[in-house]
C-alpha cells in the first residue's frame, strides 16, 4: 500500500549527490501521535529500523528519543558497522 501517513504507508525517497542517486522505500511500521512514530529505511545493502518517542516535559517542551537498528547485507558494510558500533 502507498499511502499517506498511515501504517504500513510506503513512500519512495530518492537522493541524488552528484553523480551518486540513493533511492530508499521508506515503511510506516507504527504511527501512535503525539507518542511514538516507528518506521523502516530500506535500500541496497542496508535496513534501518527506526523507533521515535515523544515526551513532553514539564516545562511544555518535548523531549524526542530516537532508537536506530541498522543491518547490514554487503560484507564492506558489515565491516565498517563492526569497527563503528552505535
Amino acid at each position: 500500500m502507498w499511502g499517506a501517513g498511515e501504517e504500513g504507508a510506503k513512500t519512495q525517497l530518492t537522493y541524488i549527490n552528484g553523480t551518486r542517486k540513493t533511492e530508499i522505500v521508506k515503511t510506516i511500521t507504527k504511527q501512535n501521535f503525539p507518542d511514538e512514530y516507528h518506521g523502516t529505511y530500506i535500500t541496497t545493502n542496508v535496513v534501518n529500523k527506526q523507533r521515535n518517542y515523544f515526551k513532553s516535559t514539564l516545562d511544555g517542551k518535548t523531549t524526542w528519543i530516537s532508537e536506530s537498528e541498522f543491518t547490514f547485507s554487503s560484507f564492506g558494510l558489515k565491516v565498517l558497522g563492526f569497527l563503528f558500533p552505535g
